[in-house]
């Protein structure tokens, strides 16, 4: 009788510990469904992001149900290069919660798969445009690793940008990160359309 209430006792004690560890599952399972991708297991890298979804979905985690989704866009696109479909609708409501969670720095990364999604299915202005919107928020955020990279990206795909005159912080931004690059950047001057 003393041991089940030692155990009973036990489990009083783990139980506050188990709703923390509950809280952060998903988070964990997401950056084990990062490191399977990376390692080229897209196939597990593909469930294991639905189950972080889940978790995330149980425990009313929206921050990292947000960041799930973009995991689970990133690996939907390397399964299936051909139908970007299935990747490009994840993409879009990992960009909308994280949008509407002011999650600007999970924005601006999940800007990056879209942006390479359509470098990828031969869409090299929409790939331009998304890649762009993530060299501004990379910038304003001052993330200098992830801006090197979506300027690279970016270089990538054409040595010439010409940015709407309505984007005129875009413009200059891209003029301080990539001015010392072999690229040229234009502010459309033109009236209307």
């Amino acid at each position: 009788m003393d041991e089940l209430a030692d155990r009973h006792s036990l489990r009083f004690h783990l139980d506050p510990f188990d709703d923390v560890v509950r809280a952060y599952l998903a988070l964990w399972i997401a950056h084990l469904a990062e490191g399977l991708l990376a390692a080229g297991q897209i196939d597990r890298a593909t469930a294991v992001a639905h189950r972080a979804l889940d978790l995330a979905l149980t425990h009313k985690e929206r921050g990292h149900h947000a960041r799930g989704l973009a995991l689970l866009g990133a690996a939907l696109a390397a399964a299936n290069p051909v139908d970007a479909g299935p990747a490009e609708d994840t993409y879009r409501e990992a960009l909308a919660l994280a949008d509407e969670l002011a999650m600007r720095p999970l924005v601006a990364q999940t800007l990056l798969g879209p942006g390479r999604l359509y470098q990828r299915t031969g869409r090299r202005a929409a790939a331009a445009d998304r890649l762009a919107d993530a060299v501004l928020l990379l910038h304003e955020m001052g993330m200098r690793p992830w801006l090197s990279s979506a300027a690279d990206e970016l270089q990538a795909i054409s040595d010439l940008f010409i940015v709407a005159r309505s984007k005129r912080a875009l413009y200059d931004d891209l003029q301080r990160e990539l001015g010392d690059r072999p690229i040229r950047i234009i502010l459309d001057r033109r009236e209307g359309e």
